[in-house]
């Protein structure tokens, strides 16, 4: 993790902040940092639930083919592991 990525995770986990997870690797990542700081960190989970908002083709991300959030069965691996990882 970059300096500034570890600033970032400080600041936040000083303050309080809920880390927006996007990915499944990302809980990996939270959770090595949390761990190295013997802290927890909280977070959100970004859904991507496949809908069509019939909007422009270049602001569009609820769908599948985008790459914002997690699927359905992603989110659901993400939130077991998540919750494993304490």
């Amino acid at each position: 993790m970059c300096c500034g990525c570890w600033l970032v995770w400080v600041a936040g986990q000083t303050a309080g902040v809920t880390f927006n997870v996007e990915s499944e690797a990302e809980v990996e990542l939270l959770a090595a940092r949390a761990a190295a700081a013997q802290a927890r960190a909280r977070v959100a989970f970004r859904l991507n639930p496949d809908v069509d908002a019939h909007t422009h083709a270049y602001i569009s991300t609820g769908r599948a083919a985008n790459k914002f959030g997690l699927g359905l069965q992603a989110l659901e691996r993400a939130a077991a592991r998540a919750h494993a990882l304490g």
